[in-house]
Formats: structure tokens, sequence, C-alpha cells
């Protein structure tokens, strides 16, 4: 996962993720490339979240991102639709990303 800020604004979020059973034609993806400016896309920004809304798929489907104290930021991708992910994947709830940590925490579905 990775935050694109310009000028101190985030600006696009990228996450791609790939998994395998070890099987042939096992292996499941979730790709999902956000950038401010797609006209499939409206980011809202108000009180330090940002709800970037994606309008490609028929259901609902948003990312948040929040700043947290401290300078990190909570990516939720609960919400985000499984047109993103191929069949068998999904978005984890969310993830922490922090500028001193060369690791993030991944918060998987309940």
């Amino acid at each position: 996962m990775s935050l694109g800020i310009t000028l101190g604004k985030i600006t696009g979020l990228t996450y791609s993720n790939v998994m395998s059973n070890g099987e042939e034609g096992g292996a499941y993806f979730c790709d999902l490339d956000l950038a401010a400016g797609s006209p499939h896309l409206e980011w809202i920004r108000a009180d330090g979240k940002i709800r970037v809304i994606d309008k490609d798929p028929e259901e609902e489907s948003f990312a948040e991102i929040e700043t947290l104290p401290g300078g990190g930021y909570k990516v939720s991708l609960g919400n985000v639709s499984s047109y993103h992910c191929g069949f068998g994947s999904e978005f984890p709830a969310y993830i922490i990303l922090k500028k001193s940590d060369k690791a993030c925490v991944v918060k998987g579905r309940e």
C-alpha cells in the first residue's frame, strides 16, 4: 500500500495484494488505484478524514483515509467493493501506515 502526497495533501492511494493456496489456479488478488482528479472518483475532505467514493461498481464502494495523531494514517478499506478483487479475495478492514515504521499494521475482516 502507498499513499501519494503532494504538497502535504493526500492525492492518491494504491493497494495491491496477492494470495495463493499453493494449487494451480489458486491465486487471488485485490488491486486498487485511487488518484485525485479521476472522473470515476469523488474525493470528500472533512475533519481530518478523506472519503474516496468509487463510482465504477454498481454497489456502494468507498475508502476512508484518516490522519492520526503523530503523523500516521489509517486507511479503511472495509467498504471497498469486491469489484476490485478476483474471486475468493477481499480487502482488509483497515491498514495503519506510519512514516517512521517500515512495516504497517493490517486488520483483517471479522
